[in-house]
């Protein structure tokens, strides 16, 4: 039965005592084999109580009951037949770190191989994989705790504790051998640092692993890989130190910062490493569902805007969208451009308003972002944008405030857009200011816009040259003709309408 997500059963630190049970067994280093069964029955017989007590306090689920009862019952027999290749647990046995550590992977994946119903590595979120784990690891840890046994006549506390497990006796030797012999360099470095760890309260195992990384990280240098060792003792006891705050993280988090912590302290750098990019990269996976599932949400939050007809909730959406797709804020900008495109033409070509106040308040969102300042071509192009989709709004209204918000915003973007600059950019916006002038003087009684249109058109078509762009020519030249019409109607005269 899945396990998952729910919070250890307990610090076996604290339900069993660690400290004091290694001391209890080194007391009795002549009884070294019938004691160390013993003390693997006790640790895991308080294990089956603590897990016990837990699934207890989370509502005594009698299948979480069953499966740790046997799990406790194959434990017993299965770590009796387990017994593990010397070569491949010499490989990791270089350190008493990584003996405590790769001895436990070992002797899990035996048990797997023995009862894959209960311990096989695809049910480590179960609970019956957990405490078969944290019996394993009790009683290796039970056995390494004193780490100064390496340099004394310990090691064979640990032979006995590890042939309880299943581990045969010449592993233990081939560890034992490893650590006597480790280079002059490390055993100086060791030495070295043992004050400052002291003082840290950073255990042997720890000291030991960071004084072997700089050693061989700077090996023709010995001042350099000190230096080094001293500030990765001060940045472990600094975060060890954090650690040990409150903090807002979330329960699954602050376990897997535990552990990464203990896998330090043992001298685990490696496996600690590991132990974080397996959660940063189960981050990163939960990331991606979250984002897609954001992105969803955004596309049903722009259909219920549509339903709802609510302008305010379309941008929104819109641009909550562009900022999942966007890889960078230039990148969310130009989503957001298309997209105000893409609704200004269907507002303008299939009659819809709605889309055409979508995209007037999306260009206006934009703008807080494209500021004249920053950006001042895009602010331009975007004040261009903006006067286009007022300009079709309001030829659909009986009012003039749309238009004139359309004439200010094309003057505004022609401040920026130079003729000098972009000769061809700014006479596209002149022929749409002398459309939007255009539109203004069909609704007035005067001839003052539709004079100010023709002076729009005509400067437009200085840059728009026949020879250049013969089809914005073209089309200019339609509109200024239709505005000297009506403006020659409106003079109830001929001269405007010979010049057409």
């Amino acid at each position: 039965m899945a396990f998952g997500g729910l919070g250890a059963p307990g610090a076996i630190e604290a339900s069993i005592g660690l400290a004091g049970l290694a001391e209890f067994v080194l007391g009795r280093s002549k009884k070294f084999g019938p004691e160390c069964s013993r003390v693997r029955g006790r640790i895991q017989k308080a294990l089956f109580a603590n897990y016990r007590d837990f699934i207890q306090a989370e509502g005594n689920d009698w299948a979480l009951n069953a499966e740790l009862n046997a799990a406790n019952d194959a434990l017993e027999e299965s770590l009796k037949a387990c017994v593990i290749d010397r070569k491949r647990l010499v490989a990791v046995a270089v350190t008493p770190a990584g003996f405590s550590g790769g001895a436990v992977a070992l002797i899990m994946g035996d048990l797997g191989q023995r009862r894959p119903d209960l311990f096989a590595s695809d049910k480590s979120g179960t609970i019956a994989y957990r405490f078969a784990h944290d019996v394993v690891r009790a009683g290796i840890e039970a056995a390494v705790e004193d780490l100064n046994y390496y340099r004394q006549i310990e090691p064979l506390l640990m032979l006995e504790m590890a042939s309880t497990l299943g581990i045969i006796h010449a592993a233990i030797d081939a560890v034992r051998g490893d650590i006597r012999n480790l280079p002059s360099s490390i055993d100086a470095l060791v030495q070295q640092g043992e004050k400052r760890a002291r003082e840290f309260g950073i255990k042997e195992g720890l000291l030991i692993a960071l004084a072997r990384n700089y050693a061989e990280g700077s090996p023709a240098d010995f001042d350099a890989a000190l230096n080094g060792l001293q500030r990765a003792l001060e940045v472990a006891h600094a975060e060890e130190s954090r650690d040990r705050l409150p903090s807002n993280v979330d329960s699954a988090l602050d376990a897997v910062l535990k552990r990464i912590d203990r896998l330090n302290g043992e001298g685990q750098i490696a496996a600690a490493q590991d132990a974080l990019e397996g959660e940063l990269a189960a981050m990163d996976e939960e990331d991606a569902r979250r984002r897609a599932a954001r992105s969803r949400l955004c596309e049903k939050g722009l259909a219920q805007a549509i339903l709802l007809r609510s302008v305010a909730n379309a941008v929104r959406f819109i641009c909550e969208s562009a900022k999942l797709d966007g890889k960078d804020p230039a990148d969310v900008l130009a989503i957001q451009a298309a997209a105000q495109t893409e609704w200004y033409e269907r507002g303008r070509d299939k009659g819809l308003n709605f889309d055409l106040e979508v995209a007037i308040d999306l260009a206006r969102s934009m703008l807080e972002e494209r500021t004249r300042e920053r950006v001042p071509l895009d602010w331009a192009m975007t004040q261009n944008n903006l006067g286009n989709a007022l300009r079709a709004l309001g030829a659909r209204e009986s009012g003039t405030a749309r238009l004139e918000e359309a004439v200010a915003a094309y003057r505004l973007g022609l401040e920026e857009r130079a003729r000098q600059r972009i000769p061809l950019d700014w006479a596209a916006t002149q022929n749409n200011l002398g459309n939007a002038l255009a539109s203004l003087g069909e609704r007035e009684n005067g001839t003052g816009r539709l004079e100010e249109a023709v002076v729009a058109y005509r400067l437009a078509l200085e840059e728009r040259a026949r020879e250049r762009v013969p089809l914005d020519w073209a089309m200019t030249q339609s509109n200024l003709g239709a505005a000297l019409q009506a403006l020659g109607e409106r003079e109830s005269g001929v001269t405007s309408v010979n010049v057409v």
